[in-house]
């Protein structure tokens, strides 16, 4: 979670698309939909400021669930356009690393 926070911070895509699972799906979105959504928003915005807190995990076996608070604040061309909300994300352990695998 904490490296997915800091892709967002630095608009690294490869550093963002580590956290994310190749086998994601989201409602119509799959992982090559995910990564040019994500890739548009990173080309698009001059900066992002992403922060979360109040997260809890719950682990079971393999799978895990994430519920946090964020903030995000996007700026373009000198505006800014600040978010807040919960987020709710599915990982899965693949191998030795946790992904998320939906709910993006």
């Amino acid at each position: 979670m904490q490296q997915r926070e800091v892709a967002l911070q630095k608009r690294d895509l490869p550093l963002y698309l580590s956290c994310i699972s190749k086998s994601y799906q989201d409602k119509n979105e799959d992982y090559d939909q995910l990564q040019n959504r994500i890739q548009g928003y990173f080309k698009s915005f001059d900066r992002i400021d992403y922060t979360t807190w109040d997260r809890s995990i719950e682990v079971e076996g393999e799978r895990a669930t994430v519920i946090q608070q964020f903030r995000l604040e996007v700026e373009k061309e000198g505006k800014r356009h600040p978010y807040t909300g919960r987020e709710l994300l599915f990982l899965e352990k693949e191998g030795r690393n946790w992904r998320i695998r939906r709910g993006l």
